[in-house]
């Protein structure tokens, strides 16, 4: 009777296992949709900003873009 408890246990376990997989699984996806779509708004922000007159983004010299 002991050996249908193991059985029994391990079954269970590979089910949880198998459940966090899945839930990690979907996260990630989650997470990667996420991240497209911030990089296609920063893409249509900075085309947006490339399209823009200097001096509408108060640009007068390269120091003020902030780079290093």
């Amino acid at each position: 009777m002991a050996a249908a408890t193991t059985d029994a246990d391990e079954a269970d376990e590979d089910a949880h296992e198998a459940d966090e997989d899945a839930q990690k699984a979907d996260k990630d996806a989650q997470e990667a949709r996420e991240a497209r779509v911030i990089q296609w708004v920063a893409e249509d922000c900075l085309l947006c900003m490339l399209g823009q007159q200097a001096s509408w983004l108060g640009i007068n010299n390269l120091g003020d873009l902030g780079l290093p």
